[in-house]
This record gives structure tokens, sequence and C-alpha cells, in this order.
């Protein structure tokens, strides 16, 4: 039992830093970069990283492949050899893919056992991972990718931890909209301005005659 509420009270302090840093974002990629680093550095977890789905490099157009776009905690090159993909392929099996593809969080309770962690095993084990979640960022209907934990203890997530996790995945796809949203605007506004500035300076140049 004491385990159990460690991992619950750790979640609580991961989710409370979490939506305080949503109410402080201003720039995604930082905004990722501190999810990761609460996850990591308040929570205690052994790797964080968040993955976007869409191609990686013209090359591997139409490729349902995840990207990793952020990261916090003992990683060593694991995301660059991981190939890790959203599709049914054996590398699309994994808590990360099968998050995205389901739209519903997936937990491999010990990555020594669990045949769908296979293809990358060996390069976990030597990082120390145990435990992974994989939980996904969807907006609306449309997945944008999503949120992978890894714990050094084998079961880390247990059912009230997984839902706390869910709702900070929740929170931090509900953020990247927000920030989307609102550098959109910036860039319509920029647009305007820049539109509204160039006919003034047109009408400026007319001959008084042709007015």
């Amino acid at each position: 039992m004491g385990e159990e509420l460690a991992r619950i009270m750790r979640a609580h302090r991961v989710l409370s830093a979490c939506n305080h840093s949503l109410v402080r974002a201003e720039d995604e990629d930082a905004f990722l970069a501190d999810i990761c680093r609460i996850i990591v550095d308040v929570g205690g977890y052994h790797m964080a990283w968040v993955g976007y789905t869409g191609q990686v490099d013209a090359r591997v157009l139409n490729e349902q492949i995840v990207q990793p776009v952020a990261q916090r905690g003992y990683e060593d090159g694991y995301l660059e050899a991981a190939e890790i993909r959203w599709d049914c392929s054996d590398r699309g099996r994994g808590p990360t893919g099968t998050a995205i593809r389901t739209g519903s969080p997936s937990v491999v309770r010990s990555i020594h056992t669990d045949p769908d962690f296979l293809p990358w095993r060996e390069k976990a084990e030597r990082r120390g991972y145990s435990s992974v979640i994989g939980l996904p960022l969807v907006h609306e209907t449309s997945p944008l990718g999503a949120l992978t934990i890894y714990a050094v203890e084998a079961d880390a997530f247990d059912q009230e931890e997984v839902s706390l996790l869910q709702s900070l995945a929740e929170d931090l796809a509900y953020g990247i909209f927000v920030l989307r949203t609102r550098d959109e605007h910036k860039k319509t506004l920029k647009s305007l301005t820049h539109f509204q500035a160039k006919t003034r300076a047109l009408l400026a140049a007319i001959p008084d005659t042709m007015v």
C-alpha cells in the first residue's frame, strides 16, 4: 500500500506542476520540454518523451512514424534507434504506437516479458527501463502523437496512476492546441497588418488627380 500511495502522490505532483506550466506556456517547443522535465525531475520517472505523428523528412512520405520532439531523463540514444511507428507492424505495437492508434493509454507492465515490446527490449534493459506507459495526445478526433513515460520498477503504473497521467496527457494536448491557435492568430494578425500597410502605401502613391 505504501508504494501504491507513493506512486499516486508523484502522479498528483506531476499533474499539478504541469498545469502550472500550461498556464505560463508561450512557446510549444519550450512547453513540451518543460512537461518532460517535470515528469522526470518532479515525478522521479526514469525517462519521458513526446512524439508526434507524421513524416520525419521528405523521404518517408505517408509512413506512420512517430517523430520525437521533446525528451528528458536517461535516454542515451534510445529514441534515435527505436524506429517507433503507429501502424500494426512489429514496431507499431509498442505502448507509444498502440496509444496513438487506439486513442487509449497503453501500459507495458514489464518490458522483460511483454512480447509486443520485443523490438526495443535489449536497448531498454540496458538503460534501466522496466515498465512504460504510452498516453495518446488527441485533439478532437485527430491523433497528435503520444507522451511516453518509463519507470525503473516493473508494474509501475496502476489504475489510479494511469488515470492521473491520462489527465496530464489530455491537458498537454489541450495546451498544444491552444499554443498553435494562438500562434496562428499572431500570424494572421501580422499578415493583416502587413496588408494594411501595403495598401496605405499604394494609396499614398496615387497622384491626387487620380483620387
